[in-house]
């Protein structure tokens, strides 16, 4: 019962230490690319404000 509380703690200790090995990430190309698009918008919305058809006050039919 002692061997396997010692266990626990050592397996607890080594994740505190190491919480980078449980971060998520993306599985594949595609989802590495969609996740860094989202994280870098927003210096890109910004420069390109009104380059879409819409967005300059004129209905589209």
């Amino acid at each position: 019962m002692m061997l396997c509380f010692g266990f626990g703690v050592l397996a607890f200790l080594i994740v505190i230490g190491r919480s980078e090995w449980f971060h998520l990430r993306p599985a594949s190309g595609t989802a590495a690319a969609m996740a860094n698009a989202g994280t870098h918008s927003g210096a890109n919305a910004q420069a390109k404000a009104g380059a879409l058809p819409g967005e300059d006050g004129v209905e589209i039919r």
